[in-house]
C-alpha cells in the first residue's frame, strides 16, 4: 500500500468543550498522577482530564497489567477501591480499579472526559496556547487551557507536536482473562516456537480472586506490523493458547476464557535522537510531556513530580509555515445546541490522505464485520475503521452473548457454527454464544477474504463530499487525522455517525422526551464455570454527543459500583469498553418503515430481508412513548407479541445522500419498530445486504443506493437470504376478533395473546365500523367484557355499558391479571381507557388514583422483597399525569395534579430500571413527573410552569435539558397566541 500523502481540510466552525486552567490528556496512571499532584499545588483552579478510552487508568482497566499501582495514585485508588471488595495487597483489578478511578477525580474536583480524543494544539492570534482540538462524538471541538500535559500513550500528541516519529517499541503485551484456575504465584506456559511468542512462552497471574488468572503473552513490536495487525494476531495467539492450556489437563483442564483485554501495552520504548532536545523544548509553549518508562512506578513517581513545576505557556509558538492555497471543505458531526457551548472557528488542518478503497466500513460491530466480509468475498477492496480492537461489537467487546434473537440465514449461519465449534476449545460452557470464541470466528473470515485492511483506533467523524455523495471518510486516530477516499461507503456506527456527518436528515428518540431506549453497561461473570454476562439498564443517553456520550460512561460506572462490595463468590470479571447502546439516530430513508407496516403486512416491493422481535422496549414509562405503544403496549398488553415484518433496502438508502448506505441499527425505521430490528440475527444480515450491494454497484458502475434491487435480491437469494412473505397480524373478520376476545383460561399464553391482538384490531374500528359493539356488549361472555370495553374505548366509542364496564373495574380495584408484560394493573388500564372518551368523566378516576398513590418502600427500608401485583409504582403516576391532559373536566384536572405535587414536594419517585434486582437501589423518576406534570398542565391551560421547569433547564443530562426546553418553548408560544 502506498505512503499516505498530505492534504489540508478547511477551516471551519466548532464549539468549546470545556475551558479551565490545565488538562491532563489520558487519564492513564501518569496522568491520574500529575492530575492529583496538580489538584494539590493548586487547590482553586479548574482542572481536567481527556481519555480517549472508556475509562481511568488504562494500564489496569484496559490493558490488565493487575500489579499493585504505585505512589499517590495508587494510594488513592486503594482508597476507593476498599469498599468495592479489593484486599491491600492483592493484584489489581480491572473493574474494581475502573469503579474506584472514577471515585478518585471526583474526590478530587477534576473534570474527567472519556471517549474523547486528543489531537492537536490550537493557538490564539498572537501565537499563544489557546487549548487542545479534541474529537468524540461531537466532531472536532476545542477544551481551552493555558497549560496542557501530555501522558497520552507513548506521549503521541507530544511527538505529533514536535514534528517527531512516535516512538519506537520492543514488544507489546496482550492479556486474555480465565476463569476455573487457582494459582497464587505466576507460572510459565510453554509454546510452540511457530507462534513467535517472545521467549516461547506465556505467563498465568493470579488475580484478586481464587478460581481467575490472567494469561499474557509478548510480541516483538518491531517487525513492521501495523498496530491494528499486532491486535489481530496477539487475539489469535491467546484463544490458541487458552484452548493448548486446556488440552494439558489437570490443574488447566476447566480453564475457560472469560475476555481478551480491550488493549495492548506497549513495552521497551526507543525515542528519536532529537527527543530528549525537542519534546522539554514545549514547555516554553505551555505543553508537558511526560516522562515514559516501561516501570510504572518511575513513571508515576516522574509524573507526580514533574507536576510541582508545571506552568502555563511562557511564550508564543513559532509561527506555522504557510499553507497550501487548496484546501479540501468537510463535513463533519457537530455538538448539541442545547449543550450552550461557546462558537469558535478552527484552523485548516493536515491530514494523511490514504490510496483510495473500493469500499470503506465504518465499524464493524454486528453489521459492520458482515458488511466487509460479504463485499471482500464478492472481490471488493475493503477498508474498515474502528476505535475498538476486537471484532463484532456488541455481540463480542460489548459482552451482549446470553440471548441472541432475530432471523437466521446467509453467512452467519456458517459462523455461527464455527462460533459453536471454537467455543469447545475455550470455555467448559458459556451463556448464548461465547464472545472471544465469535470474534477469533470474525478475523479468521476477514484474513481469508485477503481484500480487507483494518484501521482500528480510528474514529471516523466526518466525511468529503462530491456534491450530495459521500466520497471519502475522515477519521481520528493518534497518530493524526485521516482521509480515505472510496466509492462506496457503509455506515456500521450503530448510531449513523457517517450519515449524520454527511448532513443526513435524522430522527432521535420516543415523541415524548426524544429520549432514547436505556443503555446498559455490560460487565463479564462466571455462574458455576459458565461464562455469562450481567447485562442491566443504567440510564439514558444521547449517545450522538460527545459530552453527554463521556458522561454516560461514568454514569454507567456508578450504576455498577452499587452491585459492590464485590467477594470471591460474586464478582465482575471484565467490564465492556462499549455501552449497550440500544438505540440513537435513525436516517429518513427512501423507504420508512413503521411497526404499523409490520402488524400490517406491508409488502414492499424493494423487500430484501425480514426481521422478527416482540417489542423490546425497556422503558418503564410510557407516557412519554408514542401514542402507538400506549395503546399497543399500555392498553392492549402486546409488548410480548414477536412480530415479522418485511424490511426494504430503501430503508438502508438515506433520501438524501448519494454513495451511502446505512447497516446498522440507524436504518430508516421509527422509535418503535426499532425495538424489533435492533437483535443481532438482523443486524448480521442487513450488513451482509449492505456489503453485498456494494460490491453489486461497484461491479455494474452505479451508485450503492442505487444498485439494481431485483437482481440484488436473486443473488441474496443464493445467498440464504431472503425476505419472508408478509401476513397481517391477526388477519380475522370482526366476528372471529370478537370471539377471540373470551378467553376462558389465563393461563393459556395462545388464547391471551390472540385477544390482545383483538383488541389491537378492533380498537382500530372508529365510528360505523364499530357500529357491532353495542349488541355485543350486551350478549358476550363475562371474561370477554373487559378487553371489550377497552377496545371500544380505544375506538372512540362513548356508550353507557363501556362506561359501566371501565367504571365498575376502577370501583372494585381490579388488580389481576394485567393484560400483558408492561401493561398496568386492570384498575388502571381501565381508568386509562376512560380516558380515552373524551366526555367522559375521567379526571375524577384518575385523580383519585393520584390521591391513593403511595412511594413505594425499598427492602432495606423494610419494603416487601418484590413488587406486589397491583401497585402503583412512579411510572403509573406518569401515565396518570399523561391521561389527565386530555379529559374534558380541565379545572378538576389542574386542582389533581397541584395538590399531589403539593403532597410530595421532597418524593424521588424512585423505581428500579430494566434487570435491577428489586434490592439494589432504584433510579429517581423526579424529573420526569415534574416535565410530564408541566406539559400536561399547558395543555389543561395552567401555564404557571416556570418552578417545575427551573430546575432542570440546565442539567447534566443532555436529554433532560433538552426536554425542560422543550416545554419551555411551548409554554412560551402559548402565551404569546394568548
Amino acid at each position: 500500500m502506498q505512503q499516505p500523502t498530505t492534504i489540508y481540510l478547511s477551516e471551519r466552525p466548532a464549539t468549546e468543550l470545556w475551558h479551565g486552567d490545565a488538562l491532563i490528556l489520558s487519564g492513564g496512571l501518569s496522568g491520574l498522577a500529575a492530575a492529583l499532584a496538580l489538584r494539590a499545588r493548586e487547590p482553586s483552579w479548574r482542572i481536567a482530564i481527556v481519555e480517549a478510552e472508556a475509562t481511568l487508568a488504562r494500564e489496569v482497566t484496559l490493558e490488565w497489567r493487575n500489579q499493585p499501582i504505585p505512589g499517590v495514585v495508587g494510594e488513592a485508588i486503594a482508597l476507593q477501591a476498599a469498599p468495592l471488595g479489593a484486599t491491600a495487597g492483592a493484584p489489581a483489578d480491572p473493574v474494581i480499579t475502573a469503579l474506584a478511578a472514577d471515585k478518585v477525580v471526583a474526590a478530587a474536583r477534576i473534570d474527567a472526559f472519556v471517549k474523547i480524543l486528543p489531537m492537536r494544539v490550537i493557538r490564539t492570534a498572537s501565537g499563544m496556547l489557546r487549548g487542545v482540538e479534541v474529537v468524540g462524538k461531537s466532531g472536532r471541538q476545542l477544551m481551552a487551557a493555558p497549560l496542557v500535559v501530555d501522558a497520552t500513550p507513548g506521549r503521541a500528541f507530544s511527538h505529533r507536536m514536535a514534528k517527531l516519529p512516535l516512538p519506537a517499541f520492543d514488544r507489546v503485551q496482550r492479556v486474555a482473562y480465565i476463569n476455573g484456575v487457582a494459582i497464587d504465584a505466576p507460572q510459565s506456559i510453554a509454546l510452540p516456537d511457530s507462534w513467535g511468542v517472545v521467549g516461547n512462552t506465556a505467563t498465568l497471574r493470579p488475580t484478586c480472586w481464587s478460581q481467575d488468572a490472567m494469561l499474557s503473552i509478548a510480541l516483538p513490536a518491531s517487525t513492521g506490523e501495523s498496530r491494528s495487525a499486532l491486535a489481530q494476531r496477539s487475539q489469535k495467539i491467546l484463544t490458541d493458547a487458552v484452548a493448548d492450556l486446556r488440552r494439558r489437563g489437570d490443574a488447566y483442564a476447566h480453564a475457560s476464557l472469560v475476555d481478551i483485554a480491550p488493549l495492548l501495552s506497549y513495552h521497551g520504548p526507543t525515542a528519536a535522537a532529537e527527543a530528549p532536545t525537542r519534546l522539554p523544548a514545549l514547555a516554553l509553549y505551555g505543553v508537558y510531556c511526560l516522562p515514559l518508562s516501561d516501570d510504572l512506578m518511575e513513571e508515576v513517581t516522574h509524573a507526580s513530580q514533574l507536576a510541582l513545576a508545571l506552568r502555563p505557556a511562557q511564550a508564543p509558538m513559532p509561527r506555522r509555515s504557510s499553507l497550501p492555497g487548496e484546501t479540501l471543505q468537510s463535513s463533519e458531526l457537530q455538538a448539541d445546541m442545547d449543550q450552550d457551548l461557546p462558537e469558535i472557528a478552527l484552523p485548516p488542518v493536515p491530514v494523511s490522505c490514504h490510496e483510495g478503497a473500493e469500499v470503506a466500513v465504518a465499524g464493524w460491530g454486528a453489521a459492520g464485520i458482515y458488511a466487509a466480509i460479504s463485499a471482500a468475498e464478492k472481490g471488493a477492496d475493503v477498508v474498515v475503521l474502528d476505535p475498538c480492537t476486537i471484532p463484532g461489537g456488541l455481540c463480542t467487546a460489548g459482552r451482549i452473548h446470553s440471548y441472541y434473537y432475530g432471523l437466521t440465514g446467509g453467512r452467519q449461519d456458517a459462523l455461527d457454527e464455527q462460533t459453536a465449534r471454537r467455543a469447545g476449545d475455550l470455555a467448559d460452557a458459556w451463556s448464548g454464544f461465547h464472545p472471544m470464541a465469535k470474534a477469533d470466528v470474525f478475523q479468521d473470515a476477514l484474513s481469508a477474504t485477503g481484500k480487507v485492511t483494518l484501521f482500528t483506533g480510528h474514529v471516523v467523524f466526518g466525511v468529503i463530499k462530491d456534491g450530495a455523495r459521500v466520497c471519502a471518510l475522515l477519521s481520528a486516530a493518534d497518530d493524526g487525522y485521516h482521509l480515505f477516499p472510496c466509492q462506496a461507503t457503509i455506515d456500521s456506527t450503530g448510531d449513523g455517525d457517517v450519515a449524520a456527518a454527511a448532513g443526513a436528515a435524522t430522527t432521535l428518540g420516543r415523541p415524548g422526551d426524544h429520549f432514547p431506549q436505556p443503555y446498559s453497561y455490560t460487565p463479564s461473570r462466571t455462574q458455576n464455570g459458565k461464562v455469562h454476562h450481567h447485562n442491566f439498564d443504567v440510564s439514558w443517553t444521547d449517545p450522538c454527543d460527545s459530552k453527554e456520550f463521556s458522561r454516560a460512561h461514568f454514569v454507567g460506572r456508578r450504576a455498577i459500583a452499587r452491585h459492590a462490595p464485590f467477594t470471591d463468590e460474586r464478582h465482575y470479571c471484565s467490564l465492556s469498553p462499549l455501552l449497550g447502546l440500544r438505540e440513537s439516530r435513525f436516517i429518513v430513508g427512501r423507504s420508512n418503515v413503521t411497526f404499523d407496516d409490520v402488524l400490517d403486512g406491508q409488502q414492499w416491493p424493494d423487500a430484501v430481508c425480514s426481521s422478527r422481535s416482540n417489542y423490546d422496549n425497556h422503558a418503564m414509562d410510557y407516557a412519554e412513548e408514542s401514542r402507538w405503544a400506549w395503546r399497543y403496549v399500555m392498553l392492549c398488553g402486546l409488548w410480548d407479541y414477536a412480530a415479522t415484518g418485511q424490511i426494504p433496502f430503501g430503508a438502508m438508502v438515506p433520501a438524501d445522500i448519494d454513495g451511502l448506505l446505512v447497516a446498522c441499527r440507524a436504518l430508516a425505521v421509527d422509535h418503535d419498530l426499532s425495538q424489533m430490528v435492533r437483535m443481532q440475527h438482523d443486524m448480521h444480515v442487513i450488513g451482509e445486504i449492505c456489503g453485498v450491494a456494494a460490491a453489486k454497484a461497484l461491479q455494474d458502475g452505479v451508485l450503492i443506493g442505487d444498485v439494481d434491487v431485483a437482481a440484488l435480491r436473486v443473488e441474496l437469494a443464493e445467498r440464504g437470504v431472503a425476505p419472508k412473505p408478509a401476513t397481517k397480524a391477526a388477519d380475522l373478520s370482526v366476528p372471529e376478533l370478537l370471539a377471540a376476545l373470551n378467553v376462558a383460561d389465563e393461563n393459556d399464553q395462545a388464547a391471551r395473546q390472540l385477544r390482545n391482538l383483538a383488541m389491537w384490531r378492533l380498537g382500530a374500528c372508529r365510528g360505523n365500523e364499530g357500529a357491532f359493539w353495542s349488541q355485543f356488549l350486551a350478549d358476550c361472555p363475562p371474561a370477554a367484557r373487559f378487553p371489550a370495553a377497552v377496545a371500544a374505548a380505544l375506538g372512540g366509542h362513548d356508550l353507557p355499558e363501556v362506561r359501566n364496564i371501565l367504571q365498575d373495574v376502577i370501583t372494585r380495584r381490579v388488580t389481576a391479571p394485567a393484560f400483558g408484560r408492561k401493561a398496568p394493573p386492570p384498575y388502571l388500564t381501565a381508568a386509562l381507557a376512560l380516558a380515552e372518551l373524551p366526555s367522559a368523566p375521567a379526571a375524577a378516576n384518575l385523580c383519585a388514583l393520584l390521591d391513593e398513590w403511595t412511594p413505594l418502600v425499598h427492602p432495606s427500608a423494610g419494603g416487601s422483597a418484590s413488587l406486589v401485583a397491583g401497585t402503583m409504582t412512579s411510572a403509573d403516576v406518569l401515565a396518570l399525569l399523561k391521561a389527565l391532559a386530555s379529559v374534558s373536566d380541565r379545572d378538576a384536572a389542574v386542582t389533581g395534579i397541584r395538590t399531589f405535587l403539593a403532597k410530595w414536594p421532597e418524593e424521588p419517585f424512585a423505581m428500579p430500571l430494566w434487570g435491577v434486582q428489586w434490592h439494589q437501589p432504584w433510579d429517581s423518576f423526579r424529573f420526569a413527573i415534574d416535565l410530564r406534570a408541566a406539559r400536561t398542565l399547558l395543555k389543561l391551560g395552567d401555564s404557571d410552569v416556570m418552578p417545575l421547569l427551573r430546575p432542570y433547564l440546565n442539567d447534566d443530562s443532555l436529554l433532560i435539558r433538552r426536554y425542560a426546553r422543550e416545554i419551555l418553548a411551548e409554554c412560551r408560544a402559548g402565551n404569546k397566541g394568548r
